[in-house]
Formats: structure tokens, sequence, C-alpha cells
């Protein structure tokens, strides 16, 4: 057993505790979709000028995002891929916030005015191929809707982190959504997707054809 090998453990358990502690009912999101919005959310941008990218693991979040481009067909829709190991996300990029190594994603981010992140959270941060995007991809003075899939808690505390990692990239965070996903069927999940989309984008513009 080598020093690494201890070292890694340490980190998930202290990451587990952490967890652990920030999980009380004051602090819980409820099992309904939780959505908070932030400053200019009012402001209505076509579905055409709308990018909506999602990165999925384990096949949930895909559902989610899918199901959101089904009620908004004008937006253009792209995956995050990455490679990967679940296990090098645990011990090496999310203990330290570390990008992960994703796949081009071909798209001209230039013609988007928003964007809709769909992505799960680990350790209660976002997923290392998301943060990738936010920290790498050119999308300064875009603005940002975030959607989030749990399966269990997501703290007040880590939200406003995600936030203000936006807001550090100079793209401006409009609204954030939690939809906890543990034990749904897919029908479920395509409605709090639905439930999602109308509390953050309440006016929002179909794209002109």
């Amino acid at each position: 057993m080598t020093k690494k090998f201890i070292l890694r453990v340490f980190i998930v358990f202290g990451f587990c505790i952490a967890c652990a502690t920030t999980n009380n009912a004051s602090d819980a999101v409820p099992e309904k979709v939780f959505s908070v919005t932030y400053d200019n959310a009012t402001i209505s941008v076509p579905d055409n000028e709308t990018l909506i990218l999602y990165y999925s693991k384990m096949g949930t979040t895909r559902k989610v995002a899918k199901r959101i481009h089904a009620l908004m067909p004008e937006a253009e829709f792209a995956e995050i891929k990455s490679s990967m190991g679940i296990m090098k996300a645990v011990f090496w990029h999310q203990p330290f916030n570390r990008n992960a190594k994703i796949e081009a994603i071909d798209v001209d981010f230039s013609r988007f005015k928003q964007i809709i992140l769909c992505s799960p959270i680990w350790f209660q941060k976002i997923s290392s191929p998301a943060r990738t995007v936010i920290n790498t991809m050119p999308l300064q003075g875009k603005r940002m809707h975030l959607i989030i899939t749990c399966g269990g808690h997501f703290g007040e505390g880590a939200r406003e982190k995600l936030r203000t990692l936006v807001a550090s990239r100079k793209i401006e965070p409009v609204s954030l959504s939690i939809i906890k996903t543990g034990g749904k069927a897919d029908e479920e999940l395509h409605q709090q997707a639905e439930e999602a989309l109308q509390a953050v984008l309440p006016n929002r513009q179909q794209a002109v054809k």
C-alpha cells in the first residue's frame, strides 16, 4: 500500500465527512425542482441564440438535457464528452478543482448569447468535464443557466461557490436549478426538466423563422 493510495483514501474520507456534516434539514434541497434566479433573469433570449450543453456520465443528465432540447428545438444542442474515469474524478479532479480532458466541441460559440449547462454534481461540485467548459470555453459575456442533477444533497454553500466560479470567468450566472434524480422514472425526470425550464425561462422567446 503506497503513500499516494493512503493519501487518496484520506481525501475521499474527508469529502464524505464534509458532505455529511453539511446535509442538515435547514439546508437540504427539497424533492421537487429547486430553482433560484439571479440578476437580469427577466431578459429574454431567442431559442436560436441558445446553446444547450450537457455532460452525463451515467445517462441521467442526458435524459434531462434531451427533454429540455425537445422543448427548445431551435436551440443548438451539444454533448460534453470525456473519457475520464470516475475514480480519477473522485481522487484527483474534485478535491483539487481540476479540469478534465474533454473532446473538442464542434460549436461556434460566438453565435450564442445564452448557455444552458446541464451537469451532475460530484462531492458538492459540478462535474469536472462541465467545469472544464466553464473554465476554458469562450463564454465570456454570455448568460448561463445551470441545471444540476444530483442523487442527494447540494447545499447552499456549494451552490454559491458554483455561482462564484461562473462569475469569475466573466460569464453571467442567471439561474440555477436542481433536479434530484434518485429513484425517478424517465417520465418524472422529463416532467422535472420541464418545470426547471419554466422556472428559469418563463418568458423565453421562440426562434423567429
